[in-house]
């Protein structure tokens, strides 16, 4: 069984495959949810844990973890570019749904780039 212990300042702590990772929060590029799972993606390694996305978003820091999508939250540091509907982390293209939108548009750039196409 996996599950989220917590988190501590700059890290958390991830039960996955019988072990506890601790995890710096810098090195998480994004965050898949998959029904009741997650998966933190971590450069060349992934983390599965048994936990939804919406709790898991509530237990990082949201200066730096943005929600994107129903099935997506990305480190802001690792985002490379972007266009209206998709974020691109490297190889990985992460859609931005409708309802995340706006508010990603406004907290990335400041206001300053409509969501609008």
């Amino acid at each position: 069984m996996n599950t989220f212990e917590g988190n501590t300042a700059d890290f958390l702590l991830i039960k996955s495959d019988r072990r506890f990772h601790r995890i710096k929060f810098d090195n998480i590029r994004f965050v898949e949810g998959l029904k009741d799972y997650v998966v933190i993606h971590l450069g060349d390694q992934k983390l599965i844990t048994v936990m939804n996305l919406k709790t898991f978003h509530q237990k990082i820091p949201h200066d730096i973890f943005l929600r994107v999508s129903k099935s997506y939250v990305v480190n802001r540091n690792y985002i490379e570019s972007f266009d209206h509907h998709t974020i691109y982390l490297g190889t990985n293209e992460l859609p931005i749904g409708e309802v995340y939108k706006k508010d990603f548009f406004t907290i990335y750039s400041g206001g300053s780039i409509s969501p609008e196409i």
